[in-house]
Parts: C-alpha cells; sequence; structure tokens
C-alpha cells in the first residue's frame, strides 16, 4: 500500500481574506479628526435639548373611550361582587 503525503493547507476563501485586509487598514487622518470635531462639539451641547423634541399635551397610550370602559367594568364588576357577597351572607 502506497502513503500518500499530506496535502497542504488551502489558502483561506477569498472573502475572508478581504476581510482580513478591511481590518488592517488605518482610519484616515481627515476621517479621525472629522469625528474628534463631531464628538468635541456635541460635547459643548450636552445637557441643552431643544424645546422641540420634547412631547406637550394629553398624549395618553388608550383613548378616551377605552379607558371609560376599562373603569366601567372595573367598577362594574365590584359592585356585582358587593351584591352577591350581601345576598348570600357574607359566604361567597
Amino acid at each position: 500500500m502506497i502513503r500518500k503525503a499530506p496535502l497542504p493547507n488551502p489558502p483561506p476563501p477569498p472573502s475572508y481574506q478581504t476581510k482580513l485586509d478591511h481590518c488592517s487598514q488605518t482610519t484616515s487622518k481627515r476621517l479621525a479628526d472629522k469625528k474628534v470635531g463631531k464628538f468635541d462639539k456635541n460635547i459643548t451641547r450636552r445637557g441643552s435639548v431643544a424645546q422641540t423634541s420634547s412631547k406637550k399635551g394629553n398624549n395618553y397610550p388608550i383613548g378616551p373611550i377605552m379607558l371609560g370602559f376599562f373603569v366601567f367594568v372595573v367598577i362594574g364588576s365590584s359592585v356585582v361582587q358587593i351584591i352577591r357577597t350581601a345576598t348570600s351572607g357574607g359566604m361567597a
């Protein structure tokens, strides 16, 4: 029986190689200065929020009809339970 020599490792696929090449690139000086300038400008504005960004008015998550229905159901079921307890002599 003839033994074959082990095959050498194949090169990585092209997509993997391009990811490695992309990671080894450094940020350009112009791009870094732009990002630092944007960050510094944001630092000076920290804490001052524009008046238009805050919500004003009565914005409820549910409408008034739905809220009324919910109150009706809760209070109505409480009244029915009280009446049921009173008519059964306290043993519900």
